[in-house]
């Protein structure tokens, strides 16, 4: 996929996202490991991002990759339709890396998730 800055290729990149089934719900109040969501996750933030999965460091900052307040919409967007509807933009705003996102994804109604993605200050 290739990035040409405009809102055709947001389109395009729609189907190219793998989706992988998982109910709503399913991980909610559960700390437990979801590969499902986990890889839904990376699978949809790839494509946004127009990189293979397999090249993405979870810890390595997301707007490195080249995300931006535009596609960081469209996340939100896939993440509310495909994992949780709970996940809100002030939220999302508090992940910086792509395990950021897998937490949220995975707890998004749990109040520590924001104690984990945001750093302590002094």
């Amino acid at each position: 996929m290739k990035k040409t800055g405009t809102e055709d290729s947001f389109e395009a990149s729609n189907e190219e996202i793998e989706t992988v089934p998982v109910a709503k719900g399913e991980v909610i109040g559960s700390s437990a490991p979801n590969p499902s969501v986990e890889s839904d996750v990376r699978s949809i933030i790839a494509a946004l991002l127009g990189i293979p999965p397999d090249d993405m460091d979870e810890h390595r900052l997301l707007e490195d990759y080249g995300m931006d307040s535009v596609l960081a919409l469209q996340l939100l967007h896939h993440l509310q339709a495909r994992i949780s509807s709970e996940i809100g933009m002030d939220d999302l705003n508090k992940c910086h890396t792509l395990q950021d996102v897998i937490s949220l994804s995975l707890n998004p109604t749990h109040p520590e998730h924001e104690r984990k993605l945001v750093p302590d200050t002094p």
